[in-house]
């Protein structure tokens, strides 16, 4: 990862310390990825938009890369 995208990332889990989907379900667990709300395979010029972004867990994220396949079609590498 790059030195932009180490800023972006940073910001967020400033922003947000807890995974954002834990919580909605009234959990509090540590950050632990921060991820692209719409993949950066499917617009990559929202890469850095701190607005495309979010803080979870692992386990959230492996969901997450789930549902992406789901709706978008796996990543092309």
């Amino acid at each position: 990862y790059d030195r932009a995208w180490q800023q972006v990332a940073s910001y967020r889990r400033a922003l947000n310390p807890f995974c954002q989907r834990c919580e909605a379900r009234g959990l509090v667990v540590p950050v632990e990825i921060v991820d692209h709300v719409i993949p950066i395979y499917v617009k990559p010029e929202l890469r850095l938009d701190i607005d495309n972004t979010q803080s979870l867990c692992r386990a959230c994220h492996a969901v997450k890369t789930e549902e992406d396949k789901q709706t978008y079609g796996p990543p092309p590498w």
